[in-house]
């Protein structure tokens, strides 16, 4: 097992050209194919590394598909090559970027070959399972399925990744509470106790109102653009 996280999964995605406005769906995707398990291996797919490449689907026997032969260009690489070289991250999110440009480009004139893109209204993101399992209830409004044994501590996790992506693609830099004042010297009476006891409590609800509501709106807000992106994606 080798991990990574958003941030990480963000240059990845940067450095394989992927469109700004498509990492965080991207990036969440990423986190539902293989839970940042650079190193994953399907058993039942043989689908490999970040984004899950299921690497003998992009081959005819021994000769890779047209998509495989745009990405490979002058290298020509075995099934086994390919899978090798698929671990690595950086790789593995290249060939993601390259497949999903295949398939926009294939819906240029307004159909697909891609049976799933079908499936779902030309959807380019449906040939990958975690977007469709996971991802696209999301941004659609939907209520998301936890996996494991500690399910909350998966779906927070996910929707955490999508703002993470959202809020670095926007430049969003979240506010922190002030630090509390260095108590003093002073020896305090009972009355200034309780009174500051009080007024550290009152404050302290406050903050907490206050950056929880911000919290909330960003996820929230987050939550409405992905599914106005969905609705102008169906039209």
């Amino acid at each position: 097992m080798a991990k990574t996280n958003t941030k990480e999964v963000i240059e990845y995605l940067r450095n394989a050209g992927a469109a700004e406005e498509d990492i965080p769906i991207l990036a969440m995707t990423a986190f539902y194919e293989s839970t940042f398990d650079t190193l994953a291996k399907n058993k039942d797919t043989e689908a490999i590394g970040l984004f899950q490449i299921n690497a003998s689907s992009f081959y005819d026997g021994t000769k890779p598909d047209n998509t495989l032969r745009s990405f490979f260009g002058n290298e020509m690489l075995s099934v086994t090559e390919f899978e090798k070289k698929l671990e690595d991250p950086q790789y593995n999110t290249n060939f993601a970027i390259h497949y999903l440009n295949v398939i926009k480009k294939d819906l240029e004139d307004g159909s697909s070959q891609f049976p799933d893109v079908r499936r779902n209204n030309n959807d380019p993101f449906a040939q990958f399972e975690g977007y469709l399992d996971y991802v696209k209830p999301f941004i659609a409004g939907g209520k998301l399925a936890g996996r494991g044994e500690d399910e909350m501590k998966d779906i927070t996790t996910g929707i955490g990744v999508y703002v993470d992506a959202f809020m670095d693609i926007n430049k969003i830099v979240p506010s922190q509470p002030p630090t509390p004042p260095m108590p003093t010297e002073t020896q305090p009476t009972l009355g200034m106790e309780m009174r500051a006891e009080g007024y550290a409590d009152r404050e302290m609800a406050s903050l907490n109102r206050k950056y929880d509501g911000v919290d909330q709106s960003i996820i929230e807000f987050v939550a409405e653009l992905g599914r106005q992106k969905a609705k102008l994606g169906d039209k």
